[in-house]
């Protein structure tokens, strides 16, 4: 923005790169040469070179508005007259952007950078300060930056970006957890004899290789859920001083004898 002190606008100015990338996002936003020069606080006449030097096509008043509001594509152009049974009859057709307004996250599922470019001529042409219109098409500009980032894997996604599963997936992946933890726990239970007992160490080593991704604390989870279910027991020898203090687990309904120290 180049003002002078006094208040007038300053004449001649030569943009920076930046003040020409504002020229084409306000251009892609709708704005005519007079209103980007109120956001960047310089003369139509700078707008209006700088556009031919660089081949940006603002809009004009030969374009096709809306008479109501001076939008294109408007909300104001929803009702559409149609003929039933030969009778002309009033139906209100619900366009993307009336459903878009009404909360229909399916209506711009297609096009959402054209719905925030909607919003963000919307929010500019409420205001008249020009400070505060140059920093909703900064921060209309940035939002779209940081989301092509994020498309190219150069940053992390935008919680916006980020899509919620539905139920109907959540219970699929609940389901396929579910099963892959009850076959680790036949898989462990398979490796248990009658009458003799393991500790998890021991089970790791018998597993070897044959292991289903499982680490010894994975095992030790599982067995202690299959004590809570019934179908393994565990007891625990007599502490004493430099003796391992692990739990020992075996199958149920039978005659254990159980271990000891020496």
């Amino acid at each position: 923005m180049k003002t002078l002190r006094s208040g007038v606008i300053k004449m001649n100015v030569k943009l920076k790169e930046s003040d020409i990338g504002i020229m084409i996002r306000c251009a892609e936003n709708g704005l005519d040469q007079t209103q980007t020069a109120d956001v960047l606080n310089v003369s139509p006449a700078t707008i209006s070179r700088n556009a031919r030097r660089f081949g940006i096509k603002f809009k004009t008043a030969k374009d096709k508005t809306c008479d109501k509001c001076g939008v294109d594509n408007c909300v104001c152009k929803t009702a559409e007259t149609v003929r039933v049974n030969d009778t002309e009859v009033q139906k209100t057709k619900q366009t993307k952007l009336n459903a878009a307004i009404r909360g229909n996250p399916r209506a711009w599922a297609v096009d959402k950078k054209k719905h925030r470019k909607e919003l963000a001529i919307a929010e500019i042409q409420k205001e008249t300060r020009p400070e505060v219109i140059k920093e909703i098409a900064y921060a209309w500009n940035v939002l779209e930056f940081e989301i092509e980032m994020a498309k190219l894997g150069k940053r992390p996604e935008l919680p916006m970006q980020i899509k919620t599963p539905n139920k109907q997936q959540m219970q699929k992946e609940k389901a396929r957890l579910l099963k892959i933890s009850e076959d680790r726990r036949h898989h462990i239970i398979s490796f248990f004899e009658i009458g003799k007992d393991y500790t998890v160490p021991e089970l790791k080593n018998m597993m070897g290789d044959d292991n289903m991704g499982m680490n010894a604390s994975v095992i030790s989870g599982l067995m202690n859920g299959l004590v809570q279910m019934g179908r393994l027991k565990k007891y625990r020898l007599d502490y004493q001083k430099n003796k391992p203090d692990y739990w020992l687990y075996y199958l149920p309904n039978q005659a254990l004898k159980e271990r000891t120290h020496d």
